[in-house]
């Protein structure tokens, strides 16, 4: 889990992750060059950065990224030299480093991405770098918005285990006896009420064109536990009203309860991430 943002401090993406370490309550930190002022003049004295002597801006990225267990370097399009420098620095000094390109994905994918590589790295000193304000005067809100959502999906990671891929050992325990939905919205009730809140947010952020990746995971296990293999007429008939199809095959019944899902989470659970 991010305990600490470090940056040096520039406008755009630097100041954006500090900006949410400070409206998130974490630490942060990070060097700034003695003398040299940002694009928009002297760092407001809100920022707890660390003036060096030096007047390289090179010296004090490296002392930056050397605070932190990793680096992330998050661009849209073309990389800036500065960021490319800090870049390479990581690789120099073997700390893990993260290249994000905004442009050639949706923003709550780069967000997941991020919060992956923070875990498989096991990240608690966050580094970040990135194009400034001028270089890229849409970068901040952006990189706020990812951010974010990052923070969110670190802190959603502490939650129970995902039941996409199946039912909860409670669920399937003979002292816990199940009936299963008779109606599509008991059906989604039940989802909503067991799935994790990571998996909630994972399926409300997906684009629609996503779902059929959940049909072999959360598909079969609609399939099994609501026991529709043992003619659960009841909510297939349900499913079946809902799309105005009466010949709808049972096997395409898990899809309908599927998309309804995500219609209802996109209402309650979709990230804040601006693309």
């Amino acid at each position: 889990m991010i305990i600490k943002i470090i940056s040096s401090g520039e406008t755009g993406a630097e100041r954006a992750a500090l900006d949410v370490a400070i409206k998130l309550g974490i630490r942060h930190g990070g060097y700034i060059c003695k003398g040299c002022p940002t694009e928009e003049g002297a760092l407001p004295d809100k920022y707890r950065l660390t003036e060096i002597e030096s007047t390289n801006r090179l010296v004090a990225a490296e002392k930056s990224l050397t605070l932190s267990d990793g680096t992330l370097v998050i661009y849209r399009g073309k990389l800036a030299a500065h960021p490319h420098h800090v870049f390479l620095l990581a690789q120099k000094r073997q700390i893990p480093v993260f290249q994000v390109n905004l442009l050639t994905q949706s923003a709550f994918t780069t967000s997941r991405q991020i919060a992956e590589w923070i875990k498989s790295n096991n990240i608690s000193i966050l580094n970040v770098s990135g194009p400034s304000e001028n270089q890229d005067g849409a970068i901040y809100d952006q990189v706020m918005g990812i951010m974010e959502a990052v923070f969110f999906l670190d802190l959603m990671d502490a939650d129970m285990p995902k039941t996409v891929h199946g039912p909860r050992h409670s669920e399937t325990s003979p002292s816990s006896p199940f009936d299963p939905p008779a109606s599509l919205g008991s059906a989604i009730e039940h989802l909503i009420n067991n799935l994790p809140l990571k998996d909630r947010a994972m399926i409300a952020n997906m684009a629609e064109v996503e779902l059929p990746t959940l049909h072999f995971t959360l598909g079969n296990y609609i399939h099994t536990k609501f026991r529709l293999n043992q003619g659960n007429t009841d909510l297939i008939q349900s499913c079946r009203g809902h799309m105005n199809m009466i010949t709808l095959e049972v096997e395409d019944i898990p899809a309908v309860i599927i998309r309804s899902l995500w219609q209802q989470l996109q209402k309650t659970h979709k990230l804040r991430c601006i693309k």
